[in-house]
């Protein structure tokens, strides 16, 4: 079988993987030249469209698209906020961009970088780009964003922790419709509340699961979220616990 097309035995695993690696470079190239479009669109035509990117702090994640959107809110790849991207992207990290450009970086790498130096001078951002970059390529996104947040407390302390205060001020809980009478509840929240939160559910959803019941622990999580929100019991015992719980709780993701 041509290992050009198909999904069936006869396809060269090392020759997909291969094929794949051009088109992630292939794509890279593409993001950063659309970058590089969207930043002259806007410094030519942004008196005439009122695209006001800069309203929000550089790299800061207050442009959001609508409740209706495809996106959640505080998505990253809404109309504004990939328009905010673009024109910081170009203006504060050009290394990035040209990395972007040749190739070797993604936009999702791109953003990480963006978003975790938004405190940072010019000077302490080409720190971050000559020493992340080379690596950037080898590492996903979320490794990525803890090397980055790693050199950013070594090359500025304050303003990392200027930054982990502006993120805890950018808290949030929003809700949008969705099909079938359904809808999606989203909060963005300091890390250990988020952790305690999610323990509570868990030990909720545990604890009420029956033998024989035929509900998935995702919908029992649900109807343990709702019920610990509109039908509260003596929930305080369970929070203090779980906000007293080992930090490795902490990042643990479920889908309610």
């Amino acid at each position: 079988m041509d290992g050009r097309a198909g999904t069936g035995h006869g396809v060269r695993r090392e020759y997909d993987l291969a094929c794949i690696a051009r088109y992630e470079r292939a794509g890279a190239a593409v993001q950063g030249e659309q970058v590089i479009a969207i930043a002259a669109f806007v410094e030519t035509y942004v008196s005439d469209y009122e695209v006001s990117y800069r309203a929000a702090e550089p790299g800061s994640r207050n442009v959001r698209p609508t409740p209706r959107s495809p996106w959640p809110s505080g998505s990253s790849n809404g109309p504004a906020a990939r328009v905010a991207t673009a024109c910081e992207l170009v203006e504060r990290l050009p290394a990035t961009v040209a990395a972007m450009r040749a190739g070797q970086v993604t936009l999702p790498r791109a953003r990480v970088l963006l978003e975790e130096t938004v405190h940072l001078n010019s000077e302490q951002r080409l720190v971050v780009e000559e020493t992340l970059l080379p690596k950037a390529p080898a590492l996903t996104p979320g490794n990525l964003r803890r090397s980055t947040r790693r050199l950013v407390e070594k090359i500025d302390a304050a303003a990392f922790l200027k930054r982990t205060a502006a993120a805890k001020a950018d808290r949030w809980v929003r809700w949008w419709e969705l099909p079938d009478g359904m809808a999606e509840l989203c909060a963005q929240l300091p890390a250990q509340d988020a952790a305690a939160i999610s323990g509570v559910i868990d030990e909720l959803a545990h604890a009420a699961r029956a033998p024989g019941d035929p509900s998935s622990i995702e919908q029992i999580r649900a109807d343990a979220f709702v019920d610990a929100i509109l039908r509260p019991a003596d929930l305080s015992e369970r929070v203090h616990r779980q906000r007293h719980s080992p930090r490795e709780r902490v990042g643990r993701r479920h889908r309610y």
